[in-house]
C-alpha cells in the first residue's frame, strides 16, 4: 500500500455517481421559465462575401421573437491576444462551410428551425483555398485580409541545441513529408448553452464549456458588458477532449438575444458540426546508427 494519500492509490472519481445515476444536469437539461429556443444559420459557401443579409421574412414568421447577425457583434475576439481574428457571427464575409451567419430566437424549436430558410443571404463567391500548400503560396487569395504573408497568420521558428552538429554527426539524414490523416473531437454531448438576462441587467450563461474564464473575458469584449455583470457557469461536460475550450458563436448569440428582449431566457443548441483538420509536417531527421 502506498504511503501517500493520492499517489499510488485508487481513488473514486468525484463526479462519478452524479453521472452514473443521471443526476448530472447538462446544459441541454436546463429549462427556465419563459424560455425561448435558438438556432444558427450557417454558411453554405467555403469562401464568399456577404452582399446582402435580409431577415425581414424570418422575423415575420410565427413564433420568431428576435434575430441577431454579425453586424450586432462585430468585435474581433480570440482566446489569445495574438489570435484576435474571429467574430461571433460572420461579418461581411464567410470563410468556411458551416460558419455561423445569424441566430434566431423563437417560442419553440420548430419555429426557429423553419425560420432559418426564410433568411435571405446573397453571397458573392470568392476563390476558396482547400490545401495547406495552396494557403502558403497564394498571395492573391486571402482568407483573412490581415495575413502578413500569403495566408500565414503567425510564423514561429524554434530550434533547440546544436542542430547543425547533430546533422553533421548523423549516419543518415532523412528529409521527408509526413501526412497526418486528421481527427476531430467527437463527444457524446454536443454543444449547448442557456442564457438569462434578468431585470437586474446581469447576464448568466450556462454552457458546455471546458474553460469558462476564456468565455467570460471574451463576452465582456464582444457584448460590451463589464465582467461584474456577466456570470458564466460551466455545466458538466458529456465529453469534450479539448473541443469545448474555445468560445463559440452560439454562446455569444445565446447571450445577446435575451438582452434585446424583456427579461427572458434563451437556449441555443447548434447543429452538430465536425471539423476535420489535416496536417502536413515537413521533417528532417538525423539518425545515428549504433555500432556494436
Amino acid at each position: 500500500m502506498s504511503e501517500f494519500s493520492v499517489i499510488g492509490r485508487r481513488l473514486p472519481k468525484v463526479n462519478a455517481w452524479a453521472h452514473l445515476t443521471g443526476q448530472a444536469r447538462y446544459a441541454d437539461d436546463l429549462f427556465l421559465p419563459r424560455m425561448l429556443y435558438g438556432r444558427l444559420l450557417r454558411a453554405t459557401r467555403p469562401h464568399a462575401r456577404i452582399r446582402r443579409l435580409d431577415v425581414t421574412r424570418a422575423l415575420a414568421h410565427p413564433g420568431v421573437v428576435a434575430i441577431v447577425t454579425g453586424a450586432d457583434m462585430p468585435e474581433k475576439m480570440g482566446i489569445m491576444p495574438s489570435t484576435q481574428d474571429e467574430t461571433a457571427l460572420a461579418v461581411d464575409k464567410v470563410r468556411y462551410v458551416g460558419e455561423p451567419v445569424a441566430a434566431i430566437a423563437a417560442t419553440d424549436e420548430d419555429a426557429a428551425f423553419d425560420a432559418l430558410s426564410l433568411i435571405d443571404v446573397d453571397y458573392e463567391d470568392l476563390e476558396p483555398i482547400f490545401t495547406i500548400e495552396e494557403a502558403l503560396e497564394r498571395e492573391d487569395v486571402k482568407i483573412h485580409d490581415t495575413s502578413k504573408r500569403a495566408n500565414v497568420f503567425k510564423e514561429v521558428h524554434l530550434s533547440f541545441g546544436d542542430l547543425d552538429g547533430g546533422f553533421a554527426r548523423a549516419d543518415h539524414v532523412r528529409d521527408d513529408w509526413f501526412f497526418f490523416e486528421g481527427n476531430t473531437h467527437a463527444p457524446i454531448e454536443s454543444h449547448s448553452a442557456v442564457a438569462s438576462f434578468g431585470g437586474d441587467d446581469k447576464l448568466t450563461l450556462w454552457t458546455a464549456t471546458q474553460v469558462p474564464h476564456y468565455l467570460h473575458r471574451e463576452l465582456e469584449k464582444v457584448l460590451g458588458l463589464s465582467r461584474s455583470r456577466i456570470r458564466v457557469i460551466a455545466t458538466p461536460n458529456g465529453g469534450a477532449f479539448g473541443g469545448k475550450s474555445d468560445p463559440f458563436g452560439h454562446e455569444f448569440a445565446a447571450a445577446l438575444l435575451p438582452s434585446l428582449l424583456p427579461p427572458t431566457n434563451v437556449r441555443l443548441d447548434p447543429l452538430v458540426r465536425a471539423t476535420l483538420r489535416l496536417q502536413h509536417i515537413d521533417v528532417r531527421l538525423p539518425h545515428e546508427v549504433p555500432v556494436s
